[in-house]
């Protein structure tokens, strides 16, 4: 699963520095706002493999790199085309 561009994107969020080019990406985002809250909406593409596990599994893992876990959002569509 990777990270894309799309038409909807506002602003991209750089590769922190310090990470190798192997580890990370830059995001490309859609800024926008959901009851109140900011929100940061991004595209993931699944591969003919995250496809398999995911029809195998029926389950997506969201991990989170970083000490303190924010509210998250997971969808298959844009949250902010619906809104």
């Amino acid at each position: 699963m990777r990270p894309i561009d799309f038409k909807e994107k506002t602003m991209t969020i750089g590769k922190p520095e310090s990470v190798h080019p192997d580890d990370c990406c830059s995001l490309h985002v859609q800024v926008g706002e959901e009851n109140g809250f900011p929100m940061l909406t991004s595209c993931w593409e699944l591969d003919d493999a995250d496809i398999d596990a995911l029809i195998k599994t029926r389950k997506v893992w969201l991990t989170i790199l970083h000490d303190a876990h924010p509210m998250v959002m997971v969808t298959p569509v844009n949250p902010q085309v619906l809104s």
